[in-house]
């Protein structure tokens, strides 16, 4: 089985990182792949997210509103995921 977590965002600088540490914690210990698709954040979001993401995983940047954010993340999944966790 492989996880993947996908979040969804839109002008969350303040709390984005400590989100991404908990992704890179269970990246580490859990072998999960995640996903963050911004929905066009004007906050400095998306700076955040570059600084903390890992290399292996994946940015979507003006993805839409929520469920939009959502579908384009599972259009952009890697062949080798099984498993899907959405965030808001």
């Amino acid at each position: 089985m492989r996880l993947c977590i996908i979040t969804a965002t839109l002008n969350e600088n303040v709390l984005i990182g400590q989100h991404i540490d908990y992704l890179n914690e269970l990246r580490s210990s859990h072998k999960i792949f995640y996903i963050i698709a911004d929905g066009g954040s004007v906050d400095g979001t998306v700076d955040s997210i570059k600084l903390n993401i890992t290399s292996d995983c994946l940015l979507l940047k003006n993805s839409g509103k929520i469920y939009e954010s959502w579908n384009f993340s599972l259009e952009n999944l890697p062949p080798h995921i099984t498993h899907v966790a959405f965030l808001g």
